[in-house]
C-alpha cells in the first residue's frame, strides 16, 4: 500500500534465494541474515521456521524448479514522518520469478567494471545486512553503464575498494585469496563465506584485508561473487586489463567447487 514505509522510506530488509530443483539454496543463512538486519532496524519478523514454510509455500504454488525466491520484509504502513509509530504490522512479501542467469559472457569472457564515485559507508550498521535502501547501488550501476562497463566497484569512505554494486570483491594473489572486511563495509555475503569454507581445499588461504586499486592491478585474478552471479572473473577495471587479461584458472576452480558445494552441479 502507500503509506507502507518499505515503498516510502525504504524501510525495511530482503533476501534474494536461488533455487534449484524446487529447493532453496542455503535458505537458513538468508533467513538468518534477514533476521539479523531486522534486528539490527528494531523491525519485529516472523521466525526463520515460519518463514522457511512460507518460502516453501511460495515455491511449490509457483511450479518453477529453477527459480528466484524474493523475501521482502519492511517495517509496514504507518503515518508520514521517520519516527516509527505505535501498533504498526510489518509486511512480508515473497515472490518466485524465474531463474535468469547473467549473461555466460561475464564467465567465458569476463565481466568489465568502472569505479564509482559512490562512497559506501562502512561506518552504517546498514552495509551489514541487505536493506530496501539500494539507491547508492543504483546510481554506481547508471554511472558503470554509462561508462560501457558491466558493473560498478564502490570504494568505501577511506578509499578502499570494498564490493561491486551487487557483490563481494575478490582478489587472487599466489595462494591468497584477499577480500575486505566486514568492518571497512563489505556485506557479510552468502557466496562469500562459502569461499571461506572452500578455499582451503583448493590450496587457497582465504584472508581479510584492505584492498587498493594497486592491489586490483597487480592481482592474478580478480573475482565478485553473489548468488545469482556466483563467482565471476573480472577482466577490466576502468579500461586497464586485470592479471594476463582472460578469466583466470583460480576463479573457475573456484566458481565449479562453489557450485558442487551447494548442490548446483554434481
Amino acid at each position: 500500500m502507500a503509506s507502507d514505509r518499505g515503498f516510502t522510506l525504504g524501510d525495511g530488509a530482503f533476501e534474494t534465494i536461488r533455487v534449484r530443483r524446487g529447493q532453496p539454496l542455503q535458505l537458513e543463512a538468508h533467513l538468518d541474515r534477514l533476521h539479523s538486519g531486522l534486528r539490527i532496524m528494531e523491525i519485529t519478523c516472523p521466525p526463520v521456521s515460519v518463514l522457511k514454510d512460507d518460502v516453501a509455500h511460495a515455491i511449490d504454488a509457483s511450479r518453477l524448479a529453477d527459480a528466484v525466491v524474493r523475501v521482502t520484509t519492511s517495517r509496514g504502513a504507518g503515518r508520514r514522518g521517520l519516527a516509527p509509530t505505535v501498533g504498526e504490522r510489518p509486511s512480508v512479501i515473497i515472490s518466485v520469478q524465474p531463474f535468469e542467469p547473467y549473461p555466460q559472457r561475464y564467465y567465458a569472457e569476463g565481466v568489465t567494471t568502472a569505479i564509482s564515485s559512490i562512497r559506501r559507508n562502512e561506518f552504517s550498521p546498514l552495509c551489514r545486512f541487505k536493506s530496501l535502501s539500494q539507491a547508492d547501488n543504483v546510481l554506481a550501476r547508471i554511472e558503470a553503464q554509462r561508462s560501457d562497463c558491466d558493473l560498478a566497484l564502490l570504494r568505501n569512505t577511506a578509499g578502499t575498494l570494498v564490493c561491486a554494486d551487487c557483490a563481494n570483491l575478490f582478489v587472487v594473489r599466489n595462494d591468497l585469496l584477499l577480500t575486505p572486511s566486514v568492518d571497512q563495509g563489505a556485506l557479510p555475503g552468502i557466496t562469500r563465506g562459502m569461499l571461506r569454507k572452500i578455499a582451503g581445499g583448493l590450496g587457497l588461504e582465504f584472508r581479510e584485508t584492505a584492498l587498493s586499486l594497486d592491489d586490483l592491478r597487480q592481482a592474478d585474478e580478480v573475482l565478485l561473487t553473489n548468488v545469482i552471479l556466483e563467482v565471476a572473473p573480472v577482466v577490466a577495471i576502468n579500461g586497464e586489463r586485470v592479471g594476463a587479461g582472460p578469466p583466470g584458472p583460480i576463479g573457475m576452480r573456484l566458481r565449479h567447487a562453489y557450485r558442487h558445494a551447494v548442490g548446483l552441479e554434481p
